[in-house]
């Protein structure tokens, strides 16, 4: 080997090095994305959960509500009660808490998508560094052989 090959394999194996360091860090990335998609899709099963309490919730006094409406027929009490409940069950309150919901797994789904995403690539990185270390390391070989 002469001296060029010396130097070509020492500039090999700093960006087989440096290489390896971006991996790892990409390797940590991806582990702490992962630990954030697993957190968040906890959190959207909760807010699932909260959605469908909602719905039973407002379903129950729908229910209960059209009892006390067949009482308001002689009742004056009861049919404005059940005039007020039947206007908060059907109102803009309830429609803004399902709204909320609604937007809030949207926002969530769209952070998942994103951390995918990010897992994809860094992981298409991850595949590229190597392909490239693996070169030099071949051509590190090729050159101790002469």
């Amino acid at each position: 080997m002469n001296k060029n090959d010396i130097e070509k394999i020492n500039v090999y194996k700093g960006i087989i090095a440096s290489n390896n360091t971006r991996i790892a860090n990409l390797n940590n990335s991806i582990a702490e994305i992962e630990r954030s998609y697993d957190s968040l899709i906890r959190f959207r099963k909760s807010v699932l959960t909260a959605q469908d309490n909602v719905h039973s919730i407002t379903d129950n006094q729908k229910k209960y509500l059209s009892s006390v409406k067949s009482i308001g027929k002689n009742n004056n009490l009861a049919k404005n009660y059940g005039n007020g409940m039947s206007e908060t069950l059907s109102g803009f309150g309830t429609k803004v808490v399902g709204l909320a919901l609604e937007g809030l797994l949207l926002k969530i789904d769209l952070k998942l998508s994103q951390y995918k995403n990010s897992i994809t690539s860094a992981e298409g990185i991850i595949k590229n560094l190597k392909s490239q270390s693996l070169n030099y390391k071949e051509s590190m070989q090729g050159l101790k052989k002469k």
